[in-house]
């Protein structure tokens, strides 16, 4: 999944170019849902990045709903952080996900999404 290569590389100008330009996203680790212009904000995507650096990643999909131009991707993503060189293991985070993916001008775009932790 390509947004998943995008986090992985830290590339926060892949991420807005993949992402709708009206999109709106809620990651488990934000308070409220974050929208198109706070998404699109530098700052915000260098501390979105430089918060949580992944290593690694195990995607499980669960289920795929097309509605015309419009696909609902439910999974679970394990994912595990980079730590800096110490004696400590990485840190390993399981995540369930929503994406909202619409098809815009013949290019599939993030619409929406939102994670959060198990139950």
């Amino acid at each position: 999944m390509r947004i998943w290569t995008l986090v992985r590389k830290d590339d926060a100008e892949g991420m807005v170019a993949l992402a709708h330009r009206r999109v709106t996203v809620w990651p488990q680790v934000a308070s409220s849902p974050i929208d198109s212009v706070h998404f699109r904000d530098r700052d915000h995507q260098r501390t979105r990045f430089a918060r949580d650096p992944i290593a690694a990643y195990e995607l499980d999909f669960h289920s795929i709903e097309m509605h015309g131009d419009a696909a609902i991707v439910y999974y679970t993503a394990v994912v595990t952080s980079r730590v800096a060189p110490t004696d400590e293991a990485p840190a390993k985070r399981r995540s369930c996900i929503t994406h909202i993916w619409v098809k815009d001008g013949g290019i599939w775009l993030l619409a929406g999404g939102m994670s959060r932790s198990p139950a």
